[in-house]
């Protein structure tokens, strides 16, 4: 499944719909969002939201907003470090 075709099913269009759907909500920024992100935007919001909020909920996760964007779980503190697997503990 393409991520168009991911659009048009979670919008309920046709693809067509849905292409012309995503080319009203890019036209809104100067840097176009990517597919993933006017999904995410649309699941956020559910049921058919319009090209404006949707790209006003792309706007909310750039800019930080509190709450705009889910929460993903328990986050580590620090990031988790990897050995090269050559020769790290080699003596």
């Amino acid at each position: 499944m393409s991520r168009l075709d991911a659009v048009a099913d979670a919008l309920g269009l046709s693809v067509d719909e849905a292409r012309r759907y995503t080319r009203a909500v890019r036209a809104q920024f100067q840097a176009a969002p990517s597919y993933a992100q006017i999904l995410r935007a649309i699941r956020g919001l559910g049921g058919r939201p319009s090209p404006q909020q949707v790209a006003a909920r792309i706007k909310a996760f750039q800019e930080g907003e509190p709450g705009a964007r889910p929460s993903r779980g328990r986050r580590p503190a620090s990031p988790r470090r990897r050995s090269s697997g050559r020769g790290s503990r080699r003596r």
